[in-house]
């Protein structure tokens, strides 16, 4: 394994303008650092070649479409994370949900991104070519929160 520190180096020949001992001093600390080494990691990227063809397919199941009923409101969360094809996703997922009859609309699922604002968020998702025209489902973006209860006593 080689050390990878040409920044040590550098400190050290600079030193002499810092100061009386400073090299001596960078050269304890270099001396105590680990062996530095570049990696590189590779992360598999499977491709899905058909969206709509894979999208229709997992609504098939038996666990998915056996909870979707008609007239069912159904949130489609959706992020600012860079997921590729990501207009053509939500398009096929509004699509089988109205296919079995349901309601869907689009919900931000982001924390502080868009500025953490409901208009943020929303314009955000715009910027992506997520819209109601284009997916064909509403946009709701609301950072509005509902009291469910309170638990260990007082804490809401």
């Amino acid at each position: 394994m080689t050390s990878v520190i040409p920044w040590i180096d550098q400190l050290a020949r600079m030193s002499h303008l810092l100061g009386p001992g400073l090299g001596a001093e960078l050269a304890l600390i270099a001396s105590g650092l680990p062996p530095v080494t570049r990696l590189e990691q590779e992360f598999p990227r499977p491709r899905v070649e058909d969206i709509d063809a894979t999208v229709a397919g997992e609504f098939a199941r038996p666990e998915i479409e056996g909870r979707l009923r008609p007239g069912l409101r159904v949130a489609v969360a959706v992020g600012s994370r860079g997921i590729a094809r990501l207009p053509q996703i939500i398009t096929a997922v509004v699509r089988e949900l109205k296919a079995r009859g349901t309601r869907p609309f689009i919900v931000p699922a982001m924390g502080s991104h868009g500025g953490a604002t409901a208009e943020g968020q929303a314009e955000l998702l715009a910027g992506y070519g997520i819209t109601e025209v284009a997916i064909g489902a509403p946009v709701v973006s609301s950072l509005e929160t509902i009291l469910l209860g309170h638990v260990m006593g007082d804490v809401p």
